[in-house]
């Protein structure tokens, strides 16, 4: 492997040359593992996580003046660009040479030769991806007014909307897309109740993905950050529960060189990370690799490098088939990425009334931007219908069966009934079960106990009816209400109660012999 110490540093290029004259770029994506690209063959190689990326000059279907600039653009990127910019401008070069072609430009000398409107069907001809690695490189070379470029033609392409991108920032996000958009809220408590169950004999495998997923649903960054977090990143000041513990993740992008941010995380989730931590063949591999999630060492092909967004897909797919992890909303096999879970989690910021900055804060974005199609996603039309709480308020959670109502069904007392429960519908007042706890309750009765108290006795002949139609009724007050975080949070308690409600009736209903 080539490393800076072996080569020489050329100030005036800010490149580096091996004693046989061979020429290298420093690639700082990550300023403490930083990867030298050979940039004086055909072929440009770099391995970065365990991954290949290559980009290969030989054929490419260009004049060789825009080939030159292409490569200086290049060039002057993957110093801070991840060595997968090859393979993003590798897949550029396919559809620019393309476009060329079809608009009869090879007799084209440099850039300085294409007229802006010539510019601009080359870039609108072009898929979203690549119009936007080609943007970027042309503005790369116009702020340095190399290769006949300009900033005022870099303008002119900056205010384009590049193909499949106008309905504006993250389109699934605000279209509640079902494969690649947030999880509902049934999805997202489906996961969950998976998530915080595991049997006592949890492979190595299994572990990793289950406090991957654990993680990523209560912090909401990217598959590149939490696979980069440092092997101790478990941070407590204290093992007192009363304290807050905390889990050290490295920016994304443009913050990717500074400090690790801490992140809270509940103290259940720190147990279980623990946990993992502490197995033995884990502990070998954040040893070796100087990170936190990684899987032991088994495979040759592991010694090479940690996990990265590649590998863990498919382990995450395998997780949910294998636990069989259906979605309310499809029918099938919840489809879960790193990048859905973050939507996920701006999205219920959106719901619990949290603000543009907060959630903007939490994403670590530099513009407002995306932090807009999360607010957007929350008030859009085109929200499921799984999440309109209406006449079926539990019908939410209506597949998540036995999940909410953890209390016992009985036959009701003939005598006193102690510590009653009843339902405050000042038109339909009656006592519809009793406290089972010996000691005093701090929740509010009725809509607690239905909504997963154990300690909840509900009377077998309670009219359950009458009890949906109050919670309707309460309901409907809420939703009418100005929106804030204590709304949605309350919309979403209404639904719980509701489906608590569904469940006990059906635990209640007389059996058939």
């Amino acid at each position: 492997m080539t490393t800076s110490s072996t080569l020489t540093h050329d100030p005036e290029t800010d490149l580096f040359v091996g004693p046989d004259g061979s020429i290298f770029v420093e690639c700082r994506f990550e300023a403490q593992r930083p990867v030298m690209i050979r940039i004086d063959q055909d072929v440009w190689r770099a391995k970065h996580n365990g991954v290949q990326h290559h980009l290969n000059w030989d054929g490419v279907d260009l004049p060789l003046q825009i080939i030159d600039a292409l490569k200086e653009a290049t060039t002057i990127k993957l110093h801070k660009s991840a060595p997968s910019y090859l393979s993003m401008v590798r897949h550029m070069i396919g559809n620019l040479s393309q476009e060329w072609k079809h608009n009869g430009l090879s007799q084209v000398g440099d850039f300085s030769a294409i007229d802006d409107s010539c510019l601009v069907k080359l870039f609108a001809g072009m898929n979203k991806h690549a119009a936007s690695t080609f943007r970027e490189l042309y503005r790369t070379l116009a702020v340095r007014s190399l290769k006949g470029t300009s900033l005022r033609s870099s303008r002119l392409l900056a205010e384009i909307k590049v193909a499949d991108s106008f309905s504006g920032a993250l389109p699934s996000v605000r279209q509640w897309d079902a494969a690649r958009g947030a999880l509902t809220t049934s999805e997202l408590e489906r996961l969950r109740a998976h998530l915080q169950t595991f049997s006592p004999d949890e492979s190595n495998h299994d572990h990793f993905i289950r406090v991957y997923l654990r993680t990523a649903v209560a912090v909401g960054k990217r598959a590149g950050q939490l696979l980069h977090a440092p092997a101790d990143a478990l941070t407590a000041y204290s093992e007192d529960e009363r304290y807050q513990k905390f889990i050290q993740i490295p920016g994304g992008k443009s913050q990717r060189n500074e400090a690790p941010g801490l992140w809270p995380i509940s103290d259940d989730l720190y147990i279980d990370l623990k946990r993992y931590s502490d197995r033995a063949e884990v502990a070998v591999a954040q040893k070796v690799f100087g990170y936190f999630f990684v899987t032991p060492l088994t495979t040759q092909s592991r010694i090479e490098g940690p996990r990265h967004s590649g590998t863990v897909a498919p382990l995450i797919g395998g997780w949910l088939r294998r636990n069989n992890v259906v979605s309310p909303r499809t029918g099938e096999v919840l489809k879960v990425t790193t990048t859905r879970l973050r939507h996920t989690v701006a999205t219920q910021m959106a719901r619990k009334g949290y603000s543009k900055g907060d959630i903007q804060a939490m994403l670590e974005h530099m513009s407002d931007g995306a932090a807009l199609s999360y607010l957007d996603a929350v008030g859009n039309d085109m929200t499921p219908a799984l999440e309109r709480v209406d006449e079926a308020l539990g019908g939410v959670f209506a597949d998540l069966s036995d999940a909410f109502f953890k209390g016992k069904i009985i036959d009701k007392p003939k005598g006193r009934i102690s510590k009653p429960i009843v339902r405050p519908d000042p038109t339909n007042i009656a006592i519809v079960g009793q406290c089972g706890s010996a000691e005093s309750c701090p929740k509010h009765p009725f809509f607690s106990c239905y909504n997963g108290c154990p300690f909840f006795l509900k009377f077998r002949d309670t009219d359950e009816d009458a009890n949906r139609a109050f919670v309707q009724k309460e309901y409907e007050k809420w939703r009418s209400s100005e929106p804030s975080a204590t709304q949605s949070k309350a919309l979403d308690d209404f639904a719980r109660i509701e489906r608590g409600i569904v469940e006990a009736r059906q635990l209640g209903a007389p059996k058939n012999d």
